[in-house]
């Protein structure tokens, strides 16, 4: 009986700090940085000021505890690798959709993403930033399978760029309705598709396929190719 009593009180006390987040994350949200006070967030998760503070000793504990799941969560919806398979073989729009789905998905769920992503306060970044970091290297890491004639440092500026793309469109995303929102989602996709088209030469495997194709190879492949 004692054993089953220990994991019940843990899985209550995970639950309870679960929700003193989402609280909190809701604050920030719609208030930014300032809104996420001890007793708002008691109140925003339904319990008293004093149970808070059994979890959280200050503000700046929970505020890093906050900026810690979301950075572990953000870590989960990273970008596909170079080498996985719509990279690797996909047509561009299919690349921008693997990318943009789970951080659209992730970012509309997550309500603190409006102070985290679009930044504000230096701590919480701080948190967050080796996480974006990873994000940022993935995204360096597909645009140079996709456009292998940059340089290293126009590969970079690139992904940056998409970056900032991404993080300029998140405070309308969260502030449209559903309809405005698949449109501002629509039209994203169009910019990212339009600043990519002129430098994406396709996957890996795309590349290789149009080097073998009779039209690409050489005179003497193409007499292999049509069997002369």
């Amino acid at each position: 009986m004692g054993a089953m009593t220990a994991p019940r009180r843990q899985a209550r006390g995970l639950a309870r700090i679960e929700g003193i987040l989402d609280g909190a994350a809701s604050l920030l949200g719609e208030g930014g940085i300032e809104a996420v006070a001890m007793n708002a967030v008691a109140r925003r998760a339904g319990i008293s000021p004093g149970s808070l503070y059994q979890y959280f000793s200050d503000r700046e504990e929970l505020l890093a505890a906050l900026a810690r799941r979301y950075a572990e969560r953000l870590a989960a919806v990273a970008p596909p690798t170079a080498t996985d398979a719509v990279v690797r073989d996909g047509d561009l729009t299919a690349v921008i959709d693997a990318v943009l789905d789970p951080m659209l998905d992730y970012t509309l769920r997550n309500p603190e993403s409006r102070a985290l992503v679009v930044g504000g306060d230096g701590g919480l970044e701080r948190i967050v930033e080796p996480v974006r970091q990873a994000v940022t290297e993935r995204l360096v890491a597909l645009v140079a399978a996709r456009a292998p004639q940059l340089s290293g440092a126009e590969t970079r500026r690139v992904a940056h760029m998409c970056d900032r793309i991404f993080s300029a469109t998140v405070p309308a995303l969260l502030d449209a309705d559903d309809a405005e929102r698949a449109a501002l989602a629509r039209e994203l996709r169009v910019v990212l598709q339009r600043y990519l088209e002129p430098i994406d030469r396709g996957g890996p495997g795309a590349r290789r396929a149009r080097a073998l194709t009779p039209s690409n190879a050489s005179p003497s492949r193409r007499r292999r190719a049509s069997g002369g």
